[in-house]
């Protein structure tokens, strides 16, 4: 008798359904012999439920009550921040605890609705589970086997597969549903048919629901870019980090995290700030996100971000893009850094480019870079006519990070091996002097020994530059504030990242080249004052603090270098 009344009131339930896909014999032979559990889940996965009340509002149009006109904020906009992987005993603060409290908790407590998230490798689908199951999730991945359409991911169909194309990029995007329950959490992204997922008898509440979009690629070239977009209710937060989204990672890594909240705006499009939100925005574009974020990006209050003496900038890198608004790569690092009040000579206060990977490009290119970095065209050449480090790259020897220059000469002394073997002659080692400019950590908070606390293996994977105003510049009276530009991001330092600079140090002016990665960094820039009564930046070593000590670093190769440190 109860099972009947059940019944009964299952059969009232289909009533309130819409846009059956079915009929009652899809489900079941006969009602009495199935579970009413089972039949109500078969039905989630059928038809939509009438719901009373207005319908909900969409997640990409920010209704109302959660744009705020210009001046009459949330409460959200204008605080950013920066941290690091958080590694007990080595790193406390400021750091990203390891429940992502800082990245997936909004600080009014709202929900997060959806999220946009960029990744090179290593990726692991489990670290997705970090995110709520029941969000609009895009996630942006360069597949294993560039450009080659995928018909199964992660032992899961794809479907909706689309090819796209925007200016001079192209894409694919697809839709995958799988069950979080039943997802091994080692699944190879291209695995054996019999380690497809299998039908599952699951709750509907364990199937996660998200979209890829896989950018092409060609050669060597990567999707390196490491963004999150996270919407909540009324703002939106923006990471720019060096993670991949790989536990593995997270455990044995140390990355840079820079976040900002942004509130929703009605009146965004006439606040006019660009300086983070187009080069932010084109590469989105390009990428083939979708319209959604796109129309969520441009709802945000940017011009909050900006004050007169503490400005946040947007550096993109897009494959071979050539575009002269926004300009892409080092370009944009140029015309980002020529906004700043000249610098002291670089023999006095050197940049530091802190690498986790050391790119095996010529010292042609290092040189032409480092003229970028210090703006200083005319005392910066060749690295190998250097009297002082106008720029110091930091590269941890002891960390995983790898060594493309080392690796291109264990190449050259195989190859050699081969020629002689076959009495030919043999490949003549190119002339460098980069180890003279290399320097390391003499103690490393993250790789050095200490006891009961284990080393962080990989060291820093973070891409971190930097480049502070000495000590007396600011004109403000009693002013001990650090000032200057700090870089954060993906970008490694090689000419696929950055691409290369029209200045050349070893003749005439050329037209440089644009980069060959996707890649995505934010430089913010304080500016000292300029008068006793003018109004300086922020603090950097307050506000951007470095994951390394400057005062501590010790040359990597002493008895090379011939040159004086400032």
């Amino acid at each position: 008798e109860t099972q009947s009344v059940r019944v009964a009131s299952v059969r009232g339930l289909l009533t309130c359904r819409t846009s059956m896909a079915c009929v009652e014999s899809d489900l079941a032979a006969s009602w009495e012999d199935v579970d009413v559990e089972q039949l109500l889940e078969k039905l989630d996965t059928k038809a939509s439920v009438v719901r009373e009340g207005p319908p909900e509002k969409s997640i990409w149009d920010p209704c109302p009550q959660q744009s705020a006109p210009c001046g009459d904020r949330c409460g959200h906009s204008g605080k950013w921040h920066v941290a690091y992987t958080s590694h007990l005993g080595r790193v406390e603060a400021p750091v990203v605890h390891d429940d992502w409290g800082e990245l997936l908790q909004s600080s009014d407590g709202g929900p997060l609705r959806a999220a946009f998230l960029t990744t090179f490798y290593p990726f692991q689908l489990q670290t997705l589970k970090r995110f709520p199951i029941d969000i609009d999730l895009t996630v942006c991945l360069q597949t294993e086997k560039a450009n080659q359409t995928l018909e199964y991911l992660y032992g899961v169909r794809l479907q909706d597969i689309k090819h796209e194309r925007c200016g001079s990029q192209e894409s694919c995007s697809a839709t995958m549903k799988y069950c979080t329950r039943c997802m091994p959490s080692g699944m190879e992204q291209r695995c054996e048919s019999t380690q497809f997922l299998r039908p599952c008898a699951c709750p509907s509440s364990r199937t996660r629901h998200m979209k890829w979009i896989f950018p092409k690629v060609t050669g060597n070239d990567i999707m390196h870019a490491k963004l999150m977009l996270l919407r909540f209710d009324g703002h939106m937060r923006i990471v720019v980090s060096s993670f991949n989204l790989s536990e593995v990672q997270w455990a044995e890594a140390g990355d840079s995290f820079w976040w900002t909240d942004l509130d929703f705006s009605q009146d965004a499009e006439e606040q006019g700030d660009t300086l983070l939100s187009e080069p932010l925005i084109h590469m989105l574009q390009l990428m083939g996100a979708p319209q959604g974020w796109l129309k969520l990006l441009a709802s945000c209050s940017w011009s909050s971000l900006q004050t007169l003496t503490t400005r946040v900038y947007g550096i993109s890198s897009i494959p071979w893009e050539t575009s002269s608004r926004p300009r892409h790569g080092v370009h944009r690092l140029d015309e980002v850094l020529r906004r700043l009040p000249a610098f002291p000579p670089s023999s006095h206060c050197p940049v530091h480019v802190q690498v986790w990977s050391l790119g095996g490009s010529k010292d042609s290119w290092y040189s032409s870079f480092s003229a970028v970095l210090t703006q200083d065209l005319r005392n910066v050449g060749l690295i190998a006519d250097w009297k002082h480090d106008h720029v110091r790259f930091i590269f941890q020897r002891s960390g995983r990070g790898p060594n493309w220059r080392e690796k291109q000469e264990l190449q050259r002394q195989k190859e050699n091996r081969l020629r002689d073997l076959l009495d030919m002659p043999t490949k003549e080692a190119p002339s460098s002097e980069l180890k003279q400019v290399l320097w390391d950590e003499g103690r490393s908070r993250l790789l050095s020994a200490k006891a009961d606390v284990d080393r962080v293996p990989w060291g820093w994977h973070s891409k971190v530059m930097s480049r502070a105003y000495p000590a007396g510049f600011c004109k403000k009276p009693g002013c001990n504030r650090v000032h200057g530009w700090r870089c954060f991001g993906s970008h490694n330092c090689s000419l696929a990242s950055w691409g290369r600079p029209a200045f050349n140090p070893c003749g005439p002016r050329g037209d440089g080249q644009p980069p060959r990665n996707w890649e995505f960094g934010i430089v913010v820039v304080s500016t000292p004052a300029c008068t006793e009564n003018g109004d300086c930046g922020d603090d950097l070593d307050q506000r951007a603090p470095l994951p390394f000590d400057i005062h501590g670093l010790e040359r990597s190769f002493p008895h090379r270098s011939k040159r004086t440190s400032a």
